[in-house]
């Protein structure tokens, strides 16, 4: 057999490769935590010839705090790599949301990355709060009435007084 000496690395390798490198993208996909990466990778001699960062990927609710509305709210969510690169839904990845989403309380969206650069999930959290009433006041002399609208999902309502004497 004839052997050859790689120019690059300097391993030998005989006949069946003429002395020329064979390259291969080797990917280290992104995460939440992490960058990736995308190694040129001779298949002969394992010499990378380049590599390519994958940034990480971060990901946000449009709002984290919603009133309610009687209806099933699901927030947008923006995807994007730590160098600013907006992700594509659908195709970097998918989204779901946790199942009612209409009464108060705390809900959760999981963030699922996937394609050739990407990997892992991520959850994120938002809540549904009582809406905030419009209040109205008609003042006598002798007397204050307050009235306000009916809040949706609201259990109760407190007044509050303030005295500017005292500051309290």
């Amino acid at each position: 057999k004839t052997e050859y000496t790689c120019s690059n690395c300097g391993d030998c390798y005989y006949d069946l490769y003429y002395g020329a490198h064979s390259y291969k993208n080797v990917v280290k996909k992104a995460t939440f935590k992490a960058d990736g990466k995308t190694d040129k990778k001779c298949t002969i001699c394992s010499a990378v010839s380049k590599t390519t960062v994958i940034p990480k990927v971060t990901a946000k609710l449009a709002k984290t705090a919603y009133a309610y509305t009687g209806k099933a709210i699901s927030p947008a969510v923006t995807v994007k790599t730590s160098s600013g690169t907006a992700l594509t839904k659908d195709k970097d990845f998918t989204v779901k949301y946790s199942s009612g989403r209409i009464n108060l309380g705390e809900y959760t969206v999981t963030v699922t990355l996937k394609g050739d650069k990407y990997k892992g999930s991520t959850n994120l959290t938002f809540k549904i709060i009582p809406g905030k009433a419009t209040v109205s006041v008609q003042e006598t002399t002798s007397t204050i009435k307050l009235t306000w609208n009916k809040v949706k999902g609201a259990t109760g309502y407190r007044v509050y007084s303030y005295n500017p004497e005292t500051k309290k």
